[in-house]
């Protein structure tokens, strides 16, 4: 129920976002004009859409709910990222052909991801909601930051 409210608030976000008159390119002060870049615009709206998801977690743990990863059975399919293909990337949901791509080329210049949260800072495209999208296919898709046995 409480997954369900969260995305509420985050559709009911997106719809005021893209409803909302375009973002100025400056903003005058008394002092001096400050100029609104998309880089930060979205820097910020990253930065909420991440508060929102860590308090998710609080609640989930204050509400008793397991936090852990989910179990690996028989089916699972474990995508080792920092070795994973194109096509294996491409199997994830939120991931397409361009976020395969920068993924890829990130890992090609000896980058390597050890955690989630070390992925979402490296500027990939992944972001929480991708996070949330691919983290939701467990347990038949796992991904998994160690490198294969």
């Amino acid at each position: 129920m409480k997954q369900l409210i969260a995305l509420i608030v985050i559709f009911a976000a997106a719809i005021s976002l893209s409803m909302a008159e375009p973002l100025p390119t400056t903003i005058e002060t008394k002092s001096d004009d400050y100029v609104v870049t998309d880089k930060e615009v979205y820097k910020e709206l990253y930065k909420l859409e991440t508060m929102l998801i860590e308090a998710n977690a609080k609640l989930d743990v204050m509400m008793g709910e397991s936090v852990t990863e989910a179990p690996v059975t028989e089916d699972s399919l474990i995508i080792y990222f920092n070795e994973a293909t194109k096509e294996e990337l491409r199997m994830l949901d939120g991931i397409g052909e361009a976020k395969a791509n920068a993924i890829q080329v990130h890992l090609a210049s000896n980058l390597r991801v050890s955690s989630w949260d070390d992925l979402l800072t490296r500027g990939v495209g992944v972001g929480p909601a991708t996070k949330l999208d691919i983290v939701s296919m467990e347990p038949e898709i796992i991904v998994s930051f160690e490198y294969k046995p």
